[in-house]
């Protein structure tokens, strides 16, 4: 199947509790050269906060992968499988820091919708409070079920059981701490995956819309006073991006993109959806048309193959991919 869910902005989640997008110091709380800001509390109840996501499809089998950073001295399931919803009443099975314990742990938990049952438990102090972490999670529901932990790529906490009475299948996400980002959720091994955002910075090939620029489109978080407009059908307008991350050793393997918009009908008589693709290799693709509701509505497209070759992306096929929206 590939990717479930990949996400780093407010856009991509269902946001409860005191949650922002936040772009101030982010060095401190994630990798800078891959994002540009983080899900972030800066309140310290982030405890009760919840940044979660449907799946692309349920799954029995499939890993999660997140960047996160949490400053308070608390338990708190950190990382988890959910069934039907984001709320933490629907939490499933996942990672939890207890750093409230001494010495402080990560335990794999599991909950029931009343009870929650610690069903292993890392050796101590290696995790503490304040420090940039990722972690991956790797279940494998059913009978005979495995779970597994891994901190900053190394196994750190398993468990194998029966699991068959807790769910037959997951089908969302959900995160917490105080800041998150490069949230991964995949059928394949998530612990050498990364995730880039990148926000236009430059005009792409064409701009034929009524008005806006990709100056009006680059600001994090979304201003919704300054944007892109399109008063007429078959208007197209294409911007592109920065460049990757310097690559590791033996350069990067592109596994998908994703693209999300906001985007709104306007109250005039003009066009009532919107192509939704991208340029690449010298040629405008639009896999999708989104109907425009008349409130500001998210959308997102995600692609895992080169809509030119039927292929994965090359890197440097990534790296110049245009925005391509067409007004209908």
């Amino acid at each position: 199947m590939g990717v479930l869910f990949m996400g780093a902005e407010l856009e991509d989640f269902a946001i409860t509790g005191a949650y922002t997008f936040s772009t101030s110091t982010v060095s401190t709380y994630a990798d800078a050269s891959f994002v540009r800001g983080v899900i972030f509390d800066g309140s310290g109840s982030s405890t009760s906060d919840n940044a979660s996501a449907p799946l692309a499809s349920s799954a029995t089998e499939l890993w999660a992968h997140s960047a996160t950073y949490h400053n308070l001295s608390s338990a708190i399931r950190i990382l988890m499988l959910s069934k039907s919803g984001g709320a933490q009443s629907n939490d499933r099975i996942g990672l939890k820091f207890d750093l409230a314990a001494t010495p402080k742990v990560i335990q794999i938990v599991k909950f029931d919708g009343t009870t929650e049952t610690v069903l292993a438990t890392s050796s101590g102090g290696i995790v503490t409070t304040n420090t940039k972490y990722t972690l991956d999670l790797y279940v494998k529901l059913g009978a005979s079920a495995i779970v597994t932990g891994y901190l900053n790529g190394t196994q750190v906490v398993t468990w194998t059981g029966d699991l068959t009475a807790l769910t037959a299948n997951v089908d969302w996400v959900r995160f917490s701490g105080t800041a998150i980002s490069e949230a991964i959720v995949h059928t394949e091994d998530t612990r050498q995956m990364r995730l880039q955002t990148r926000a236009p910075n430059a005009a792409g090939d064409s701009n034929t819309f009524t008005a806006g620029a990709y100056t009006a489109i680059d600001e994090t978080p979304a201003d919704l006073s300054d944007t892109i407009y399109s008063g007429t059908a078959a208007q197209v307008f294409q911007c592109k991006f920065p460049a990757l991350p310097t690559a590791p050793s033996g350069g990067w393997v592109v596994r998908a993109r994703k693209s999300t918009i906001l985007a709104v009908k306007g109250l005039d008589a003009g066009p009532s959806s919107l192509d939704f693709g991208e340029k690449t290799n010298s040629t405008a693709y639009y896999p999708t048309t989104v109907a425009l509701a008349n409130g500001w509505t998210p959308a997102s497209l995600v692609e895992e193959t080169n809509p030119a070759t039927s292929a994965r992306y090359t890197a440097a096929e990534a790296a110049a991919i245009q925005l391509s929206l067409r007004s209908v």
